[in-house]
């Protein structure tokens, strides 16, 4: 790449100019291809030499942003520099440039990784560079390395997505669960996996997918789904268990219902905090035989969802600032 092309795609972030699609291509290539890292350290270099006449105003907290937002990357200076004068922009240019200079260096690396997440009663739908969406459930993080979609398609989840795969034989869609991968070419399929959930489950909508443990790869090396089948893992045993999905109940999230099925009492708790956002409070020994199966309206609010358990559970709940304590209720 040219010095000048160089030049117009560094100035465009400097003063926060809308890209063009073209603009953006060009910037993806200047900062991952490695082909360039020769032309790109002479042009800073020459830069840093001639910063002593420039006199300009400038954010780098807004010049990491605007990198960010191209290349969806999360991490952001906090601290912002402005320029009154003269003698302060000869002494802080280069410090801009050398930032964005090692901005450029991370994204050189295939260890880079980009995260999305949702927090607790969020869910957000997402467009990943193969063309692939993702559906993200409450308190969901999915990340990929900045080599996905060129030699790999490769993603990680800690939590609950649904995903419709772009199809692409060349390079097979592999989500990683932890200590399972689930492999497709082209499919659509929900992964529950929260971290520290005693269960994870695959249910495959259409397609074919491959399911591999790492772990326990002694026990059960893979298992191929059909569509409308449920497979169930349990980190801790390293156990396998197919079924026939509850295809509504699975997808009942993407439609804004809480939805569980046969469900134990830590699993309603768990769901529960992390779709409302809040604290629950219950003795387990209480509950060690009860079971939830029931499915809310979208979008039913908290205080409506614990007048129905406690129908159904034969429970009192009380709420207590942002806590709420569930009892079992006391033979009369």
């Amino acid at each position: 790449m040219s010095e000048n092309n160089i030049k117009y795609l560094i100035e465009l972030v400097f003063k926060n100019k809308a890209l063009t699609r073209q603009e953006m291509h060009d910037l993806d290539l200047l900062l991952t291809e490695d082909g360039n890292k020769k032309e790109v350290d002479a042009y800073m270099q020459k830069t840093w030499e001639d910063a002593s006449s420039v006199d300009t105003d400038m954010s780098v907290d807004s010049i990491w942003e605007r990198i960010n937002q191209i290349k969806q990357k999360r991490n952001r200076l906090t601290r912002i520099v402005t320029f009154a004068q003269k003698y302060a922009a000869i002494l802080l240019i280069p410090l801009t440039l050398y930032a964005i200079w090692l901005n450029y260096q991370n994204y050189t690396g295939s260890k880079q990784l980009y995260t999305i997440n949702t927090a607790k009663a969020e869910q957000t739908t997402i467009t990943l560079p193969d063309g692939t969406t993702a559906w993200l459930n409450v308190g969901t993080t999915i990340s990929y390395n900045a080599n996905y979609n060129k030699n790999n398609r490769r993603i990680k989840v800690n939590g609950e997505a649904y995903f419709d795969v772009f199809k692409n034989p060349k390079l097979p869609f592999i989500v990683n669960l932890g200590d399972i991968n689930v492999k497709a070419l082209g499919t659509e399929f929900n992964v529950n996996a929260y971290s520290g959930d005693d269960i994870q489950e695959t249910t495959l909508y259409e397609g074919s997918v491959e399911i591999t443990s790492e772990k326990h790869a002694i026990s059960k090396v893979s298992e191929i789904l059909k569509p409308g089948e449920t497979i169930r893992y349990s980190p801790k045993k390293g156990i396998f268990k197919t079924s026939k999905a509850n295809i509504a109940a699975v997808g009942a999230w993407r439609k804004k219902q809480l939805s569980f099925e046969d469900a134990k009492i830590e699993e309603v708790v768990a769901k529960a905090e992390r779709w409302y956002n809040v604290k629950i409070k219950y003795n387990p020994k209480e509950f060690k035989n009860e079971t939830l199966t029931v499915r809310l309206k979208a979008n039913e609010s908290l205080d409506r969802f614990l007048e129905i358990i406690e129908q159904i559970l034969n429970i009192e709940t009380k709420k207590e600032s942002e806590k709420v304590i569930i009892l079992k209720k006391k033979p009369m």
